[in-house]
């Protein structure tokens, strides 16, 4: 009988710790974390590649507080990072709008990411803007992302458009 009561409280103990073991290891719910669309703080230096290698430039302007931004990163974004699919046409890069920092801009010059968010009218989040080397827009910018049905077929219409006019050039 005493066996009885030193055994049960054991196996409560082992249900417990096989039951916390088993929520750790089930990550269906945690949010993915992992970013591959580089948060761009040097535009210039990024021209430099882009006029090297003949490539657009996607930035993903984006807020903190911005769900669908996180959305559009990891529905659409990083899938096309990963792929590689795009690595001949354009480099896909994000600046936070509600950012307290500064970045340098194609012209060489320090501006703060409030002064760019408002150089591409880009407060409105999220916004994508298709650039040249020269910080020109080449296609038409995409704001929001409310409905994912169509939208990756309009990213690619304007990532098309966008390297045309960078090949061209």
């Amino acid at each position: 009988m005493k066996l009885k009561w030193l055994v049960l409280p054991l196996i409560a103990v082992f249900v417990s710790f096989s039951h916390l073991s088993a929520s750790t290891v089930d990550d269906t719910d945690t949010p993915r974390t992992e970013h591959v669309v580089i948060e761009e703080n040097n535009l210039q230096k990024l021209s430099e590649e882009m006029k090297r290698n003949k490539l657009g430039l996607v930035i993903m302007f984006h807020a903190e507080y911005c769900d669908f931004c996180d959305r559009l990163e990891h529905e659409l974004l990083q899938p096309m990072v990963r792929s590689g699919e795009y690595d001949d046409k354009v480099l896909i890069r994000k600046i936070q709008v509600d950012g307290a920092y500064d970045l340098v801009n194609f012209n060489g010059q320090q501006v703060s990411s409030d002064q760019l968010t408002t150089m591409y009218d880009a407060s409105m989040t999220p916004t994508l803007v298709f650039l040249d080397a020269e910080g020109a827009e080449q296609a038409e910018r995409i704001l929001g992302y409310t409905t994912p049905d169509f939208f990756a077929a309009y990213v690619e219409r304007a990532i098309n458009k966008l390297h045309k006019a960078v090949s061209a050039q």
